[in-house]
Formats: structure tokens, C-alpha cells, sequence
């Protein structure tokens, strides 16, 4: 998704790359990653937020790198795993 047909998005304003960013990772069906922010400095992009696997998080670098190859990507996006939870933590609903 760019901003006009056969535009780099690498060509656009900071904050629309950014956008550009968000939807690529919001769209990604290996991801469906709505929580992670983006900063645009020049041609670098810094990624945080958090995500469960560290497979999620090389899935971030990859799919940023793949649409900006010209960009510097700083995924400083943090693994939070989740651990089952125990039966007496799960609640019935009726």
C-alpha cells in the first residue's frame, strides 16, 4: 500500500511513511500487529511495543525491510510471553 500508484513511500513525509508502516504490519497475516508505534528519523525506523514470540519480532524486521530496503530499521520491540493459564485461573462463563 503506497501513497499514489508507482510512488516510494520512502519518498513521503515522515509521519506518512510511518502510517505506511502500520498498516504493513496491520495487514501482515503472520502478524495483525495494531500495537507497535513507528518513529521516522530520516532514514531510519524505530520500532517498540511488544509482541509474544521472538518469530513475531524477526516477522516485524523482515516485513519493515522488505517495503523501506533503503531505511535502517531499529526494532526494539520487546518478546512478552504469555504463559497458559492455570485452570483455576480460567473462568466459565455461563
Amino acid at each position: 500500500m503506497t501513497g499514489t500508484a508507482g510512488s516510494d513511500p520512502a519518498d513521503e513525509p515522515p509521519q506518512y511513511v510511518a502510517a505506511h508502516v502500520r498498516d504493513w504490519l496491520a495487514e501482515d497475516d503472520r502478524l495483525a500487529a495494531l500495537d507497535i508505534r513507528v518513529r521516522i528519523m530520516g532514514h531510519k525506523v524505530f520500532l517498540t511495543g511488544s509482541v509474544a514470540t521472538e518469530a513475531r519480532r524477526a516477522v516485524v524486521t523482515d516485513v519493515v525491510a522488505a517495503h523501506l530496503p533503503d531505511h535502517e530499521v531499529h526494532n526494539e520491540i520487546a518478546v512478552v510471553e504469555c504463559p497458559e493459564a492455570s485452570p483455576a485461573e480460567v473462568e466459565t462463563l455461563t
